[in-house]
């Protein structure tokens, strides 16, 4: 942290969102080799990030999505409070520029039609999401980022996997450090077979809720399938890439794939139960 004015964690409520200021730093991205649960696409490598940015301490709420989007994607509907689910990466980013235009900020991407029929990509002015003073969706490297919160273990609390299984499921499930999984994520131990309401277990260190579980959390990058490309500064994936990234793990997902680290993706255009995001806006 470089920047006096900068707290990280320090939490406020900008155009009607609760976000936490996450400051400019260097860390490292993806996992070490004899991290339980690894996959291969897990490079350990040095990212820095330039600017300081707030994020949205919960996930967006079915509550917060219908009230700006007029209308209910959520598989799981009538919980105000649970995560808006079942959306695509384009509602996602849809939703960002409501904000955005709500505040008088310029919008991040250029979208196309509307409701579940629209489509978005970066706004074409912008060299990179990164330029954009408005609501947008993170970056890959700004959520790991502040998941992380300073930690280098699996999870932001300092606890490790242990089995790396593929499916542990049974609950209670106890991490290297003797802290409990079912403490910080909502996975396939402890959910009741759907999203629970965001803010229910304990934040991480920087003040944000269910970055591990509860639902995926869309990113703005795009995803070819590839390793990281290494050491960078800002950086962010491709736009023509036919995937984005997925980050946190879900409600139905095993505890591998709530870790910091963790990889996932899928079409823009999908999203299922599983999937929903959080907001970032650049300081």
């Amino acid at each position: 942290d470089t920047d006096p004015k900068c707290t990280a964690g320090s939490v406020t409520h900008l155009d009607g969102m609760a976000v936490a200021q996450i400051c400019a730093g260097v860390f490292q991205m993806g996992s070490y080799k004899k991290e339980n649960g690894r996959n291969e696409d897990e490079s350990l490598h040095e990212v820095g990030l330039t600017r300081d940015y707030w994020m949205g301490v919960h996930e967006v709420t079915q509550e917060q999505f219908e009230s700006a989007m007029g209308y209910q994607p959520s598989s799981f509907s009538g919980c105000a409070t649970c995560p808006v689910e079942t959306l695509s990466w384009y509602e996602a980013a849809a939703f960002t520029n409501a904000m955005s235009d709500a505040a008088g900020l310029d919008r991040c991407f250029d979208c196309t039609g509307s409701g579940s029929k629209v489509t978005c990509t970066t706004a074409s002015t912008l060299a990179s999401p990164y330029e954009c003073m408005g609501w947008r969706l993170p970056t890959e490297a700004e959520w790991e980022f502040a998941t992380r919160a300073g930690s280098r273990s699996a999870l932001s609390n300092g606890g490790d996997i242990t089995s790396g299984g593929s499916r542990d499921c049974d609950g209670k499930l106890q991490l290297s450090d003797h802290s409990y999984l079912d403490d910080i994520a909502i996975y396939c131990g402890n959910s009741p077979d759907q999203t629970v309401e965001v803010g229910t277990l304990d934040a991480n260190p920087w003040n944000l809720y269910d970055v591990h579980g509860n639902v995926w959390e869309w990113c703005h990058d795009g995803w070819d399938g590839s390793d990281y490309a290494g050491d960078a500064e800002d950086p962010w994936g491709d736009e023509s890439a036919s995937e984005r990234i997925r980050r946190g793990g879900s409600w139905y997902h095993e505890p591998r794939k709530a870790r910091s680290a963790e990889r996932h993706s899928s079409a823009p255009d999908a999203g299922g139960e599983y999937t929903g995001f959080r907001v970032v806006k650049s300081d």
